[in-house]
């Protein structure tokens, strides 16, 4: 007997910008009001959908399916000051970093990442509070 492989691969559809949920649009337009979008993928899987954003400064927005940031990236902006990053953690990076930005945040169910200029990696839990420096 042979077993033939199943493909489960995601489906990305690049869309307009029109077509992503509404938080998603919503947050774009509060925390990059400056820039604009220069691509929007739609990666339909088996399971859930997810978005991701491409804005003409590089940046990088990953959404869930309801249009929920997961992860924002930015080549050429701070996020340190940035109302979605909880303010515990922009709290302790500020008082412990004061000298490095806060360049990448990536939500989990479990715990936030963040990545500073200086290339360290913060981990957090869901409250803000610090766990650890991830090497």
């Amino acid at each position: 007997m042979m077993l033939i492989g199943v493909q489960a691969a995601a489906q990305e559809t690049v869309i307009d910008a029109s077509q992503l949920p509404v938080n998603s649009k919503n947050f774009v337009t509060k925390y990059f009001s400056d820039v604009t979008v220069s691509k929007a993928v739609k990666d339909k899987g088996m399971v859930k959908t997810e978005y991701e954003v491409r804005l003409s400064d590089g940046s990088k927005l990953e959404f869930d399916g309801d249009g929920n940031w997961k992860e924002v990236e930015s080549k050429t902006k701070s996020l340190s000051g940035m109302a979605f990053i909880p303010q515990a953690i922009r709290d302790y990076a500020a008082k412990n970093f004061p000298t490095y930005q806060i360049r990448k945040i990536e939500k989990s169910s479990r715990k936030f990442e963040v990545k500073l200029t200086n290339g360290l990696e913060l981990e957090f839990d869901l409250n803000g509070k610090f766990l650890r420096i991830d090497d």
